[in-house]
C-alpha cells in the first residue's frame, strides 16, 4: 500500500528511550520528519531512523514520556531542515537551531535540509595515492 503523507497511523509496538518502535511502514523514507500526536493533545517530532516491513525505527527528537501505543503518527514525506539567515553567523544555537546566546530570534531568510546536497562524484578529485586499509 502507497503511503499517502499526511496520513495518520497508529501501530507503536514499544518505546525505548527516545526510539519507537511501529508495525512496518515500508513506504517510509530514511531521515524523513514524523509528527506523533497524543489523545491529549501533546505533539512530538521524530525522525525515521529504519523503515522496512516488519517494522519501522522512529527516534524521537526530545522526550518521549506520554508517547503510547495509541498515538498517532503521521509521515511527512520531508527531512529535517533549520531556518538559515546571515545574521546568525557568530550567534550560538542549540542542536535544533535555537539562539542560546541570549539574542533575539532569527527571522529565517531560507530553510536548508540538514543533511546537505549529496556529493557528485564525478566532480570530486580522484585519489592518486594508495590508501592501506590493513
Amino acid at each position: 500500500m502507497a503511503l499517502i503523507y499526511g496520513a495518520a497511523r497508529k501501530g507503536i509496538r514499544l518505546v525505548k528511550g527516545p526510539l519507537l518502535f511501529m508495525e512496518g511502514v515500508p513506504e517510509a523514507r530514511f531521515g524523513e520528519v514524523v509528527r506523533i500526536f497524543s489523545e491529549e493533545g501533546r505533539e512530538w517530532v521524530g525522525q525515521v531512523l529504519e523503515a522496512g516491513r516488519e517494522a519501522t525505527v522512529i527516534q524521537v527528537l526530545g522526550d518521549t514520556e506520554g508517547i503510547d501505543a495509541g498515538v498517532i503518527v503521521k509521515f511527512t514525506g520531508e527531512t529535517l531542515k533549520l531556518p538559515v539567515a546571515e545574521e546568525m553567523l557568530g550567534r550560538v544555537f542549540s542542536g535544533s537551531g535555537v539562539p542560546i546566546d541570549g539574542g533575539p530570534p532569527v527571522r529565517a531568510e531560507d530553510y536548508r535540509d540538514i543533511n546537505g546536497a549529496p556529493i557528485n562524484p564525478t566532480m570530486r578529485d580522484y585519489p592518486d595515492e594508495f590508501v592501506e586499509t590493513g
